[in-house]
């Protein structure tokens, strides 16, 4: 029993080992096709379509209905929804030569091909003028995860408040509060309602979350765990901002009362 699950796994790698399944595959998780539709839309040959379709028919991925249509069976249904996982980490394998995943749960990096509609954004710069887009575009509410605090961002949070944005935050002790800003974190805290902010804490804070109504950002840790403010990753697909906000939420259910004292002071 335990060789044939091993060779099940290896029969769906073999069946995913071509760009053209996978195209075929994704087409069909829209819409049944037929051959001659199918070779029109990824730009094949009938007998290279033939070919394929005739491969993930035996395999039990895809059925042709008695109309000519090619469906996706229950099985290829579930496979192909795999697709964007790896899809994902193909178009991003240079970021996360350098970069983690953090130390988030499994689930959560199982639904990471949810992130594949996104933009790489770079340098500091224009990584911080991000943020403050996705924060000042906040109409109800703004939530934060992040692992380092700058001065811009409590004055950002304040301007949120005041418009009635309710804010929540998520800090480590683990998290950057620099010296020369720590007197501005504290007016900060003074300057913003107590009932539209909320701030709470966690022992580490894993990756950085942004996320506002139509957008959010993401920034992951380099190799050394440490922040890496040179690259966000920013979306305003709902699939990405729907990852954000579950990984936000469980860090949340975890959280503790917020103590400025035990931040990481440098």
């Amino acid at each position: 029993m335990e060789h044939e699950d091993q060779s099940s796994v290896s029969d769906i790698f073999l069946e995913l080992a071509s760009e053209t399944r996978c195209e075929i595959l994704s087409l069909l998780a829209e819409k049944p096709y037929r051959s001659t539709e199918i070779s029109k839309k990824i730009d094949a040959s009938i007998q290279e379509t033939h070919r394929n379709t005739s491969r993930m028919t035996d395999a039990g991925l895809i059925v042709k209905d008695s109309d000519g249509f090619f469906n996706l069976t229950n099985y290829g249904r579930v496979v192909t929804k795999q697709i964007p996982y790896f899809e994902f980490f193909r178009l991003n394998k240079k970021f996360f030569e350098d970069h983690s995943v953090g130390k988030i749960p499994d689930k959560f990096i199982q639904r990471i091909g949810s992130l594949k509609n996104c933009q790489k954004i770079s340098s500091v710069t224009v990584v911080l003028e991000h943020l403050k887009k996705i924060e000042s575009s906040a109409q109800k509410e703004l939530k934060l995860m992040v692992n380092q605090a700058w001065e811009e961002e409590g004055k950002a949070l304040i301007a949120c408040n005041k418009k009635g944005v309710k804010v929540r935050v998520i800090l480590g002790k683990d998290t950057i509060f620099p010296k020369e800003i720590i007197e501005s974190a504290k007016k900060v805290n003074k300057n913003l309602d107590g009932k539209l902010s909320e701030q709470r804490m966690i022992e580490s804070v894993p990756i950085s979350l942004y996320i506002s109504h139509n957008m959010a950002g993401i920034i992951f840790p380099n190799l050394k765990g440490e922040v890496d403010m040179n690259t966000l990753l920013q979306s305003e697909d709902p699939e990405f901002r729907n990852w954000c906000e579950d990984v936000f939420e469980y860090y949340w259910s975890q959280s503790g009362r917020f103590n400025l004292e035990k931040t990481r002071i440098l």
